[in-house]
């Protein structure tokens, strides 16, 4: 039972990898909060 637990989770962490090269969201959504806020000294 592990194994197919094991094997379920690599094909969704492999599905969300494949998902990120094609449509790259992390630097966009970093960009996004980094300009939001407002930074004081």
């Amino acid at each position: 039972m592990r194994g197919i637990a094991v094997i379920s989770r690599a094909a969704g962490l492999v599905g969300h990898i494949n998902e990120e090269i094609d449509r790259p969201s992390g630097r966009y959504i970093y960009d996004m909060v980094d300009s939001g806020i407002e930074y004081r000294e």
